[in-house]
Order: structure tokens, then C-alpha cells, then sequence
């Protein structure tokens, strides 16, 4: 029986595998929604508008974060920590401002989920990164200017 179990199982992953291969499965529209528009736009102002569709978006002392650097010496992995004590957290979204492509990360949440994140993102130049929260329905960012120094000479 296992060797049955085991033979359905792997013909699965190769039909899957084909079906990738030849191109009928998009990686983009099968694993997750894509903001296509959002995510070309040059810049932050663009990018909030595609994302929200123009919705205020009110300054919250209420998100944080706790981690980032004020001076990043290695501007390829900068690590980026968010968190909130705003109630019913449904989004977050990170843009860094001078990138040329601002929209860094997009995170749609469960009302289980504690609204803290951590990840590592490459910046361009010294920037702003702003964190952008929908809590109750409503909007709320943060930001905070990073400094990148060039080789950790300051810069």
C-alpha cells in the first residue's frame, strides 16, 4: 500500500511539474494576487494610490520599528522589523521611497495573526521606509529615514 500511496504521489508532482514546465500554470496568478500597477509604479505617492485607491491614510505613533538601523552599513540586506498595537490588523504593506520600485512587501493577515513582521530588504540609496497598516478598515503609516553608509565609511 505505501508503494501505491507513494507512486500517486510522485505521478502528482510530475504532472504538476509538466504542467509548470509547458506553461499553463503561471506562478504568479496560481500562488498568489499580483499588484501589477502598484508594484511598477516609480514612486511611493503612486504606489499608495494603485494599492488604496486613493483612501486616507492618518500618521500613527502606534507602529513601530523596533529594529531597524538609523545607519545600515550593507545597503543589500537591511533588516526591517514592524509591529503594531492597532486592533484588527488586516494588511501591512513596506515601501521603501527612493527604490526604484518603492513597494517592497505586501502581507494581507488573519485576525489571529500577531501584526508583527521581520524580513530584509535592499535599498538603493538613504531613504525613507514607511510601513502602512489597515487596521479596523482605516489606514495608518510610520516612517522612518535609514541612512546608508557606503562600505561603512558613512555616506
Amino acid at each position: 500500500m505505501t508503494n501505491m500511496k507513494r507512486r500517486v504521489f510522485l505521478k502528482g508532482i510530475l504532472t504538476t511539474g509538466g504542467a509548470v514546465c509547458a506553461g499553463m500554470l503561471i506562478p504568479q496568478v496560481v500562488l498568489a494576487s499580483w499588484p501589477t500597477t502598484a508594484f511598477n509604479a516609480g514612486s511611493v505617492d503612486q504606489t499608495l494610490k494603485d494599492l488604496f485607491a486613493g483612501e486616507s491614510i492618518t500618521e500613527s505613533a502606534k507602529i513601530s520599528f523596533p529594529e531597524l538601523p538609523t545607519l545600515a552599513q550593507d545597503a543589500r540586506s537591511v533588516p526591517v522589523n514592524i509591529s503594531t498595537t492597532l486592533p484588527k490588523v488586516s494588511q501591512i504593506t513596506l515601501l521603501v521611497d527612493k527604490n526604484p520600485r518603492p513597494l517592497a512587501a505586501t502581507y494581507l493577515l488573519s485576525d489571529r495573526v500577531e501584526p508583527k513582521l521581520s524580513m530584509r530588504v535592499k535599498m538603493a540609496k538613504t531613504t525613507n521606509v514607511v510601513a502602512v497598516v489597515k487596521s479596523n478598515g482605516k489606514l495608518y503609516s510610520a516612517r522612518k529615514k535609514v541612512k546608508i553608509t557606503i562600505g561603512g565609511c558613512g555616506g
